[in-house]
């Protein structure tokens, strides 16, 4: 899954360069090294709304029926990645997969590899160091007190090779998965106002594991976890995987 990431630690040039769009005035960027969706954080979007601009959405999609301040927070806990199978099953995504799409800016994401009952953090990014785009859902709910929380889900699809061998926890061991990371060339596509299901889902497919790249880092959890810090994105060997990295990485 897509519960960890790397978002706004390159210059405002660099994402504004990469996706065609701007920064609102005055915004100054804060790096998040490690960041979890858990958290519901704000992280960068481009919408289907307002593709010229970057706006930043709280991560975990709250339904805008949500009923209560209880229900939005189980909800934004349960959506903050959508299978990109279910769309248009599922409650809270087959409207806004019809029109109110996304896209996630992101640095890099985080996934465990699993080995003798030891899980082992990599860094996952493009090989180019540039940032990319994830598909994603937004919403838009309204408080009682009148006030509007604009939220995401990123969306997960079937994992490529390098993403098969590095996320292979137990319970996902039968369907690794990966963000649903969108070609260049179905940027304009992705935050059009076609409705077609299939075209939509078209572009749900895993990227290109040759122009990615994978590293093991710094402990994510736990007493050794180093938290937002440029540290967690350093590289670091773990004995127990040399071998096995050797020949992947």
């Amino acid at each position: 899954m897509c519960y960890d990431v790397v978002h706004g630690t390159l210059s405002i040039k660099e994402y504004e360069g990469e996706f065609k769009a701007t920064f609102v005035e005055g915004t100054v960027l804060i790096p998040f090294y490690h960041t979890t969706g858990f958290d519901h954080f704000e992280i960068p979007v481009i919408t289907n709304r307002d593709p010229e601009h970057f706006h930043h959405f709280s991560w975990g999609l709250i339904p805008n029926w949500a009923r209560d301040p209880a229900d939005v927070e189980k909800k934004r806990k349960q959506n903050i990645n959508a299978r990109g199978e279910d769309l248009f099953e599922r409650p809270s995504y087959k409207a806004p997969a019809r029109s109110q799409r996304c896209m996630v800016i992101l640095d890099g994401y985080f996934e465990h590899h699993h080995k003798d009952g030891k899980a082992f953090p990599h860094l996952v990014r493009m090989a180019s160091k540039k940032p990319f785009a994830v598909a994603g859902l937004w919403d838009a709910w309204r408080s009682p007190a009148g006030e509007y929380i604009n939220s995401v889900a990123i969306i997960t699809t079937k994992a490529n090779p390098l993403m098969r061998h590095i996320h292979n926890a137990p319970k996902f061991s039968d369907e690794p998965r990966m963000p649903a990371i969108l070609d260049q060339s179905n940027y304009e596509a992705w935050l059009s106002d076609t409705q077609d299901k299939e075209e939509i889902k078209s572009m749900l497919v895993p990227y290109p594991a040759d122009e990615m790249e994978a590293y093991t880092v710094p402990r994510l959890k736990g007493k050794a976890a180093i938290g937002n810090k440029p540290e967690a994105v350093e590289r670091r060997p773990y004995p127990e995987l040399e071998t096995q990295q050797g020949s992947l990485f």
